[in-house]
């Protein structure tokens, strides 16, 4: 496999990025916080995927770490492999929630199905890649902690082909393990765990008896809670029936209490209202004085009558008029006569009698003049006083018509509030058919919830009794399975011999045969990086490592960090050819010349430009370039940031 292009749709600090490889040397070049961790991490994430741990790991897990701020959704991005020949795009979306996969073969313009990408990436997983294809340094550890790291890996890739499994620490679990076995019983007697067997047996009999007695009682009561229930039931649905119609008269009769009060009190504003039309019309008639009269008409007939009588003197007056009158000629006239006639005796008398006469008449006929105007006036007079009575007897006569009215609407009233008193009367007297069964109901809620409480505690008592059998069987259970593990403890002993035994044979064949050939491959590319200073790498049978140089043997904790890190590539490297065979391989070194001087990275870089497929190299310095350059090595160079 040799990887020939990546393209970060949106993935960590880059968004629609491109990057191309080439086959042979490249250099990706950056300084700290440009971004290689995240293109490492990207090349993995397209093989192998990257999942969201839970917890509180997954704060600063890969996922969170490189998952984007501005989209979230498009997390993802491609890559272009070649494949023996064949042209792949891997694509991949990395969002937990829209997470897929997809490999299309460019060359035939289709996409593969699961079976076809499972046979593609065939013995290639992530512990494969972290074990071989992907080379870090080994950093900042000690000498020691070095020849230990180195020793572990060597030891276990040659045993088991892979780092993933660990035999030495195999070896001591199953030792241990058999420790375990033997020590697990100790103290313990056959006859003491048959003793508590056989009590934890009577025990869980008792129980079972009680609980057999528990729960006839728990029947029982539920069938009496039933009845119960049932006639509580019927009683409730009758006592709803009894409350309705209670309610409906209860409505009733406050309807009719309503009606009865408004008329009662209607009746008595009546009352008051006619009594203030008495007082107003009593006060009304007080004005009439002597004139009886009782309304507009009869004034009018009054006044028509006044009217009509004419205004004469008194009798009196014209008696003495026309007796001074008659007196007044008969003087008169004798003057009159004795003037023309001879002198008659007495002619003053006469005169005189005659002037009495006239003066009684002028006398009486101014008193009967003034008569006539005293009783015009008082006619006059008359007419108009009653005219102003006439309003007062129009008011009169309705205040006595609103007093009619008054009584008529008492009486209407009157009858109403009868009836209504009648209705409510009737509405007293008028008993519910339906019975009221408020007190049998509440009786039986108390005999229910009697029941209730009898059947909660009979059931708690029943779970608890349950649990304790529970228990007791789990007790007994570990005591059988105890008692079971006296006869087999010792098979048990026999077979972790036996596996250790059987690991130490397998661990030598794979050693013999694998183990042979790693060592064979890792020797080859440890003399080639060294140029023949250590031509061979030793693994014993105790898993110790040592190189070979032509003067002696030197154990690897003899040696300095930059030859461990020769080791360690070289076991890589040939843990790399044997696990991927024929096929091409990328090998990403992460910083992994920081312990190297400029003598053994040169040398290591002519090696890997002239033996390896591809080489992708992460670097924060420029001293790989720099010395590619002094050597003449082709490269492809990639500038971050």
């Amino acid at each position: 496999m040799i990887i020939k292009e990546i393209n970060i749709t949106n993935f960590g600090k880059f968004k629609d990025k491109t990057i191309n490889f080439e086959k042979g040397m490249n250099i990706i070049y950056g300084e700290n916080e440009a971004g290689k961790t995240t293109i490492h991490t990207f090349i993995r994430g397209m093989l192998f995927g990257i999942e969201k741990t839970r917890g509180r790991s997954s704060d600063n897990d890969a996922y969170t770490k490189y998952e984007p701020w501005d989209n979230p959704a498009v997390y993802a991005g491609s890559m272009i492999i070649e494949s023996k020949g064949v042209n792949y795009r891997i694509e991949r979306n990395f969002n937990k929630d829209y997470k897929s996969v997809d490999v299309i073969n460019i060359d035939e313009g289709r996409t593969l199905s699961t079976d076809e990408i499972n046979a593609l990436f065939e013995g290639f997983d992530e512990n494969c890649y972290y074990n071989t294809i992907s080379v870090s340094q080994l950093g900042g550890a000690t000498d020691k902690e070095l020849e230990l790291i180195l020793k572990n890996y060597a030891a276990n890739l040659g045993a088991t082909k892979t780092t993933e499994l660990d035999v030495k620490a195999a070896m001591e679990k199953l030792n241990n393990k058999k420790k375990e076995i033997r020590n697990s019983f100790a103290g313990e007697s056959e006859v003491a765990l048959k003793s508590n067997l056989k009590s934890m047996s009577e025990e869980m009999d008792a129980l079972l008896v009680e609980e057999n007695n528990v729960e006839k009682n728990i029947s029982r009561n539920k069938d009496r809670l039933y009845v119960a229930n049932d006639k509580y039931n019927r009683l409730k649905s009758a006592q709803s029936e009894y409350d309705e119609n209670a309610l409906v008269k209860k409505g009733q009769l406050d309807v009719l209490k309503s009606q009865h009060d408004t008329m009662q009190m209607e009746i008595d504003n009546l009352r008051n209202e006619k009594e203030e039309l008495k007082e107003k019309r009593y006060a009304l008639m007080d004005k009439l004085e002597d004139v009886d009269v009782r309304d507009p008409e009869e004034v009018d007939e009054l006044i028509a009558r006044i009217k009509k009588q004419k205004a004469l003197p008194s009798l009196f007056g014209i008696f003495l008029m026309m007796v001074s009158l008659v007196g007044g000629i008969i003087f008169f006239v004798s003057y009159a006569i004795d003037f023309v006639l001879p002198y008659l005796p007495d002619f003053e008398t006469y005169l005189l009698c005659g002037g009495v006469c006239g003066g009684v008449f002028v006398f009486s006929l101014g008193l009967c003049i003034g008569s006539i105007i005293k009783k015009g006036r008082y006619k006059k007079k008359e007419i108009t006083r009653l005219n102003g009575l006439r309003e007062t007897v129009s008011e009169i006569s309705n205040l006595k018509k609103a007093i009619d009215e008054n009584d008529e609407r008492m009486q209407k009233m009157s009858k109403r509030l009868f009836d209504v008193n009648k209705d409510i009367n009737e509405q007293d007297e008028n008993k519910l058919e339906t019975v009221d069964n408020a007190k049998d109901i509440e009786q039986l809620a108390r005999e229910m919830d009697d029941l209730k409480e009898l059947i909660s505690k009979d059931e708690w008592n029943l779970e608890h009794n349950r649990e304790k059998y529970e228990q007791l069987s789990a007790d007994k259970s570990l005591l059988l399975e105890r008692l079971d593990r006296f006869k087999v403890n010792t098979l048990e002993a026999d077979a972790a011999d036996l596996a250790l035994k059987t690991i130490e044979d397998i661990a030598k064949e794979v050693r013999d045969n694998f183990g042979n050939k790693l060592n064979e491959e890792a020797s080859r590319y440890m003399s080639s990086i060294t140029e023949g200073k250590y031509d061979k790498i030793v693994i014993d049978d105790k898993l110790n490592i040592s190189i070979n140089s032509p003067n002696r043997l030197l154990k690897s904790s003899h040696l300095s960090k930059g030859t461990l890190e020769q080791i360690y590539l070289s076991l890589r490297l040939a843990a790399a050819d044997i696990l991927f065979g024929d096929d091409t391989k990328p090998i990403l070194m992460d910083d992994a010349f920081a312990m190297y001087d400029n003598k053994r990275m040169g040398r290591a870089l002519e090696f890997l430009n002239e033996n390896l497929d591809q080489v992708i190299i992460f670097s924060c310095h420029t001293r790989e370039k720099v010395m590619a350059d002094k050597l003449g090595l082709e490269y492809n160079l990639i500038k971050l940031g």
